[in-house]
């Protein structure tokens, strides 16, 4: 499968909007009132390599229950290009689970069928959160997070 001038454009959206999301952070839990919390977090996958996962989390009979999970593989591209790859989604309240490649090379998650269908959802969402007030600062409230940590610099 080919990924078309749209969907890379997608992409590269989605990048730029997960790092306004996590700000400076790894960790970040925010919330806009009569919405589910949202949460993104860096998942590291090696030498200059990450993840991040995007969710709605709630809970049914005391089970954490993902509404929906992304998790995006970020991929660099140039100078100061990124890609956010959007390679697993969960929800577990329509009991649906598609991609497994986090730890994968990207070329196995590019010619992955459903890719398209990942896409169209994560433009969707995006939209969604937009218009919710997830991007908006007057609306939002950061209830937990948890700022990078320069290694180079820690005694």
């Amino acid at each position: 499968m080919k990924v078309s001038i749209r969907e890379a454009m997608l992409m590269e959206t989605f990048a730029r909007y997960l790092r306004v999301l996590l700000e400076d952070c790894v960790y970040r839990k925010i919330e806009v009132e009569s919405y589910m919390p949202l949460t993104i977090e860096t998942i590291p996958q090696g030498k200059d390599e990450e993840c991040i996962s995007l969710s709605h989390l709630g809970e049914q009979n005391g089970d954490v229950m993902r509404d929906p999970e992304v998790v995006f593989k970020m991929v660099r591209s140039g100078l100061n290009g990124e890609f956010a790859v959007p390679c697993y989604y969960r929800n577990d309240y329509a009991g649906a689970e598609f991609g497994d490649y986090w730890g994968q090379d990207i070329t196995k998650i590019m010619t992955d069928s459903m890719l398209g269908s990942r896409i169209d959802l994560c433009e969707l969402w995006f939209t969604n959160l937009r218009h919710q007030g997830f991007f908006d600062e007057r609306q939002r409230r950061t209830v937990y997070e948890m700022l990078k940590v320069d290694n180079q610099n820690v005694e």
